[in-house]
């Protein structure tokens, strides 16, 4: 039985962990040891040894009968009679994969006599091998970057000995480059929150941009293919964005139109736009809108372009005489039909002058003005007051008088002549700088816009009348302005 398990011991683990001294008969094998030969048995060398000590760790064999192991302990002396010898003791293997750890004792051995050699200290039961150790946990992805490419997590730790290290983390998903990043989890609808022109407005200058403002930044594509108009179409219109897409600026490649009236009961141009559901924001949450419909509908209006003839106030057209001495008088003109206004003198020597007012109450709030002129068909007297220079130029002022105190000394402004020469049948003259100053006070002026009439010279002191007829059905005060 001991010759048996020595053998085993001996395959096991080769020739580098035999016990020294050993006295039992063993089959040499192919190699040679001390007082064999090859194919021989080996002769019993002591009856009653001592047991050996335990030898140190050998370097390890390359041999193929060798130890596993990095290290293998060295066979243990001859052991006494009836004490086994202490087995050696194996080296602790640094590698993984080390086969036997620290060799157990050996148990007695049975008790031996002068001729019968001790057995061998049966070998203790070597440690369990290393187990491969396991390889560290990958590190875990990193999460997408917004806007660059998250970092690789580092390789995993390796485990005990020759173990493989853990993979590597995989790097992060690049961001969408050039817009911002999506807030995880947004579920929140875009609304509009401001826009320019407001829905519905009036009175919209030509030269406006629509200017659409929301709550967070968009898909700038999807809501420019969402906008649809049949007064401005996509084609028409140029679009840009700012403030990190969250405002689109609509710019009309041509000024926006406006209605031509001359009765303010017209209508102004209207323009109306919708911008579609289908506008998303970066998450691709879709635009809200009001329930039951599937885009925002926004419409404005644009400024109307009047122009507008209004006639002398009734009771506006008056004649004042002026005599070289005493009163003024005046009379009614333009409230009879065919009548006229004159200005010059008469065969006394008395001054005319012609006084022209118009109502401005039918003028809305908040005009642009654009041009304002006054306009009259002349006629003269069989003495023409323009030959020769008798009387100078025909001018018109602009006044604030009450009418009851007309005369030439009265306060007025030369707005410029308005007729020159005999022959002439139509007058023109710009008069704007006094609308605008009358409509801008027209509350302490009674809406009242007065012009009077008369030439450079008061009378020519002769016997004769020359004058200049202004007929009161065309004396007009034509407005050119822009309202709402």
């Amino acid at each position: 039985m001991r010759l048996q398990h020595h053998s085993t011991f001996t395959l096991l683990f080769g020739t580098g962990l035999a016990l020294s001294g050993a006295t039992a008969s063993v089959a040499c094998g192919t190699k040679n040891l001390d007082g064999c030969e090859a194919s021989r048995t080996c002769a019993p060398t002591s009856v009653t040894g001592s047991g050996g000590s335990k030898s140190e760790a050998g370097a390890p064999d390359h041999d193929p009968q060798a130890a596993s192991g990095d290290k293998s302990g060295s066979g243990g002396g001859v052991a006494r009679a009836g004490q086994g010898g202490a087995a050696a003791q194996g080296g602790s293997a640094p590698d993984a994969n080390a086969v036997g750890g620290t060799s157990g004792h050996s148990r007695n051995g049975e008790a031996g006599d002068d001729s019968a050699p001790t057995g061998d200290g049966e070998g203790g039961e070597s440690d369990r091998p290393h187990s491969t150790g396991e390889g560290g946990k990958s590190g875990a992805p990193a999460a997408a970057g917004r806007s660059n490419g998250g970092a690789p997590t580092a390789a995993g730790a390796g485990g005990r000995g020759d173990a493989m290290g853990g993979m590597s983390g995989s790097s992060g998903m690049a961001g969408l480059a050039g817009t911002n990043a999506v807030p995880l989890g947004d579920t929140t609808a875009p609304q509009l929150t401001h826009i320019v022109p407001p829905n519905a407005a009036t009175g919209v200058k030509s030269d406006t941009d629509i200017v659409l403002t929301f709550s967070e930044p968009m898909d700038t594509r999807s809501v420019e293919a969402a906008y649809q108009s049949n007064d401005l179409p996509p084609a028409l219109v140029d679009f840009s964005w700012k403030n990190d897409s969250t405002t689109l600026v609509i710019h009309p490649k041509s000024p926006l139109a406006y209605a031509d009236v001359t009765d303010l009961s017209a209508n102004a141009r209207r323009y109306a736009y919708t911008i579609a559901q289908t506008a998303t924001d970066l998450a691709g949450n879709h635009l809200a809108s009001l329930p039951g419909s599937t885009s925002v509908e926004l419409e404005f209006t644009t400024l109307r372009h009047v122009t507008q003839a209004l006639p002398v106030k009734s009771g506006g057209g008056l004649l004042a005489t002026q005599p070289p001495s005493g009163a003024v008088t005046t009379v009614t003109r333009c409230d009879v039909a065919g009548s006229y206004l004159t200005a010059g003198d008469d065969a006394q020597n008395d001054a005319y002058l012609a006084l022209a007012t118009f109502d401005l109450s039918s003028v809305p709030s908040g005009v642009e003005w654009q041009n304002a002129t006054l306009t009259s068909s002349l006629s003269t007297s069989t003495l023409n007051p323009y030959i020769d220079g008798r009387l100078g130029d025909l001018h018109a002022f602009s006044t604030t008088i009450e009418p009851a105190t007309l005369t030439w000394s009265s306060s007025m402004t030369d707005l410029g002549a308005f007729g020159r020469y005999g022959s002439q049948t139509d007058a023109a003259l710009d008069v704007q700088s006094a609308v605008v100053a009358d409509y801008a006070h027209r509350s302490e002026r009674s809406n009242r816009s007065e012009y009077v009439f008369h030439f450079d010279v008061e009378t020519d002191n002769n016997d004769a009348g020359s004058t200049a007829r202004l007929n009161c059905a065309n004396i007009l005060l034509n407005l050119d302005y822009l309202a709402p």
